[in-house]
């Protein structure tokens, strides 16, 4: 804080923080959640997707054989600490929806049952 009065000793600052609340974005401590949809046949077969973060976007792998629910977990890539260990972050977490499509095409339920009778699903 600023001088005290008549060249009294410094006082105290107090700084309060409140954090707005983000439609991406949950908080618990350092770490953050959020969740990403991404089509059954991404969730089948695999694929690289861009996820927002909270410094922007990044990269993720989705493997093959992904369930509804799945959580990939980035590493440092949640909120920066604000006391103490001033370098440390939480990790961001990403839980995975899988968008199961309405009005399928004839040509495309065709083929989904051969695949189907090929993978003894």
């Amino acid at each position: 804080g600023d001088a005290g009065p008549r060249g009294g000793p410094a006082g105290d600052l107090y700084i309060f923080l409140r954090i707005k609340e983000d439609p991406l974005f949950r908080r618990e401590g350092l770490d953050i959640y959020a969740e990403q949809t991404i089509s059954c046949l991404d969730a089948m077969l695999g694929n690289t997707i861009r996820v927002p973060v909270v410094d922007g976007e990044t990269t993720i792998d989705i493997p093959a054989g992904t369930q509804p629910g799945h959580t990939i977990c980035l590493k440092g890539s949640g909120a920066p600490s604000l006391i103490g260990n001033l370098g440390k972050r939480g990790d961001h977490y990403v839980v995975i929806n899988v968008e199961i499509p309405k009005g399928v095409s004839d040509d495309a339920i065709s083929l989904v049952s051969m695949l189907k009778d090929q993978a003894a699903l």
